[in-house]
């Protein structure tokens, strides 16, 4: 069997603000003494639960794991809670591997209802969410907890999500395609209010107030539960120094299946609040068909795509991104099941 789990290399920052001051003194006091005062610790720093839905992605979901263990977040106060959501192959022999993970299992489909299962077995007064896919930072939990502490009336936080490439030599169209659209974390939370789940922090409280996530979607849940939780009063930060590191999609297969993904969240998120009428559903899809202008210079302005032929493939892209969403929705209304 193979191994993943690599022990933690203990190590320490000296420049540590607020949050990381205080947990820098409770490692202090540890050091003082052979009994541990855990009461004491969670005082002085939230106990965090960290949530991911998993399916079908345990060689990814690994690195997440490897990289939560080496956090410098105060041992013993985080937990990691992996939901099976029907993987082909059993994730729980690879989580317990990891000391602070623990693992549930959820059948029915949908990365929502998952999370909302890691909610059910979480412990921790604040939440943090991410994806199987996605590598956190070492100072991940500090920063995004650190976020959350700074005001007194923010109850969520969206963390910076960097995007990886699989060769960085030679990015594909399609990744180049992922740096430019894919997660701006600063303008889901700046402007929209909002935050995905492979970046979110929140307050137990939070959940209270807003309930879980709608389990009825497959895509944009992060963004319906963001607006309840700040409906409810909460305010949501922005924690640019809280990172996660999330692979682009490399090929137009794996573009197209996340396209799918989301059109289908969002026919389905105005379909669930008020079937808006063919009119409505009409006017999106014009939208969606529009010509690319905008698009085209962002292309020639971004200094990191090399040349003319890789600034067309990558506008090619584009083009095909917003066809396949048009497409989609046609195949809604037709009456088809949104994908997975």
């Amino acid at each position: 069997m193979k191994t993943y789990y690599q022990p933690r290399q203990k190590r320490t920052s000296s420049r540590l603000p607020r949050v990381a001051r205080r947990i820098s003194e409770v490692r202090s006091m540890r050091s003082q003494t052979e009994e541990r005062d855990a009461p004491e610790v969670q005082a002085g720093v939230p106990f965090v639960s960290v949530i991911i839905p998993v399916f079908n992605d345990a060689e990814r979901l690994a690195k997440c794991l490897q990289a939560l263990e080496e956090q410098s977040y105060p041992e013993d106060c985080y937990e990691v809670v992996v939901v099976d959501n029907g993987s082909r192959e059993a994730v729980e022999p690879l989580v317990s591997e990891f000391p602070r993970a623990v693992c549930a299992y959820e059948a029915k489909p949908g990365s929502y209802v998952a999370r909302n299962r890691g909610l059910d077995m979480a412990q921790g007064s604040v939440l943090a969410f991410t994806d199987s896919d996605c590598v956190p930072h070492r100072d991940w939990l500090l920063r995004g907890v650190e976020a959350l502490l700074r005001s007194p009336e923010c109850g969520l936080a969206g963390g910076k999500i960097d995007i990886t490439f699989a060769d960085e030599a030679s990015p594909t169209a399609v990744e180049f395609f992922d740096l430019l659209w894919a997660f701006p974390q600063d303008v889901y939370v700046l402007r929209d209010r909002c935050s995905v789940t492979a970046n979110l922090f929140a307050y137990r409280s939070a959940f209270d107030a807003a309930g879980p996530f709608d389990a009825r979607l497959k895509s944009g849940g992060d963004r319906e539960w963001c607006g309840r939780a700040v409906a409810a009063g909460f305010d949501i930060a922005y924690a640019p120094e809280a990172v996660v590191a999330h692979p682009a999609r490399r090929t137009l297969d794996e573009l197209a299946r996340k396209t799918r993904r989301v059109s289908g969240g969002k026919f389905d998120r105005m379909r669930y609040k008020a079937d808006p009428g063919l009119v409505v559903h009409a006017k999106e899809m014009a939208w969606e068909l529009r010509p690319p202008f905008r698009a085209v210079g962002r292309i020639w302005s971004e200094s990191r795509i090399p040349g003319l032929a890789s600034k067309l493939r990558v506008l090619a892209v584009v083009v095909f991104v917003r066809y396949l969403t048009a497409w989609e929705r046609m195949r809604l209304l037709l009456g088809s099941e949104s994908s997975r």
